[in-house]
């Protein structure tokens, strides 16, 4: 059964994380037909990619769980001690929140704002680096940024789609040093590798690059943090891309600076945090140069 399009099993338990990732999936479809000049599929789909809206509640700033009748579950809360929480699966409330990959600006919006959405993120962070950005003794449902699972793996790089880029850049990389450390024992995966997605995380965080929505819109974009190597190059495809490179090349490159103070792509000036995909496979060479401190006018460009 449903109401307002959140989702409800068999036994009238709401499941709030699955209404959130449909509403993902529907809107991955919808792209796809609409690349496909399928109008009717994308009509069709399109109107459930903001379903998400139902189940997170403004007042609160957070996903819900939402009642057979519609009103909104008593004595819930963002995080709860235990494997997951009721409602969301592997995850919390607090980090399943910010799982809108499609639509960032529009759970800003009910957030309150691109600034609150911010603040409130920037906060979980804070939390999350208390215990290195992974699940809390096996609890994902007391986590309020979690690295080690999928649903919090875009988190970092939220901050970059709602015109906060310099806390993309500090937190992408206070994750890749503390949750992907291989310094010790604890370091590494700090959970599941799962079918290879945690290590592919670890990889875009080293090189610096990132899909927020997955690659699945048709106007994808990646998002530039900065990498931790002087230079690297990666060989584009000769099946898809004529087999061109794309190399990053650094300035200033030291462990302490991880904010970026200005980009080129191409030998022109990039003013945006964001390189479209189509541009990324033309081939060519982004120029960072980096700082020890945020350069907040930088990336808030087109």
């Amino acid at each position: 059964m449903a109401w307002g399009n959140a989702l409800f099993d068999a036994h009238g338990k709401a499941v709030s994380s699955l209404t959130m990732y449909n509403a993902y999936h529907d809107w991955c479809i919808a792209q796809m037909a609409k690349g496909l000049g399928k109008k009717e599929i994308y009509d069709r789909f399109i109107k459930n990619a903001t379903n998400y809206r139902h189940v997170i509640w403004p007042e609160k700033k957070c996903a819900w769980v939402r009642m057979p009748d519609g009103s909104w579950k008593p004595n819930f809360a963002p995080t709860a001690n235990q494997g997951e929480q009721d409602g969301f699966c592997e995850t919390s409330a607090a980090i399943t929140t910010f799982f809108v990959p499609h639509d960032p600006m529009g759970l800003a919006k009910i957030l309150g704002g691109a600034d609150a959405a911010a603040k409130q993120l920037n906060g979980q962070f804070e939390v999350a680096a208390g215990y290195n950005f992974h699940l809390r003794g096996r609890e994902h449902g007391k986590a309020v940024v979690d690295y080690a699972n999928q649903d919090g793996t875009g988190a970092a790089h939220y901050f970059n789609r709602i015109g906060h880029p310099w806390l993309s850049q500090k937190w992408s990389r206070q994750v890749l040093n503390k949750n992907y450390s291989a310094t010790d024992y604890k370091g590494g995966y700090n959970g599941d590798e799962d079918q290879g997605q945690m290590g592919a995380v670890s990889a875009l965080l080293v090189l610096g690059i990132f899909q927020f929505d997955g690659g699945s819109g048709l106007d994808s974009s990646y998002d530039i943090t900065a990498t931790i190597f002087d230079k690297v190059t990666i060989q584009l495809s000769d099946k898809y891309y004529g087999g061109k490179t794309f190399t990053i090349v650094t300035k200033n490159q030291a462990p302490e600076n991880v904010y970026i103070q200005s980009a080129k792509w191409n030998g022109r000036a990039l003013k945006s945090s964001l390189l479209p995909h189509k541009e990324l496979v033309k081939g060519g060479i982004l120029e960072l140069t980096l700082g020890s401190e945020p350069n907040k006018k930088w990336g808030v460009g087109k």
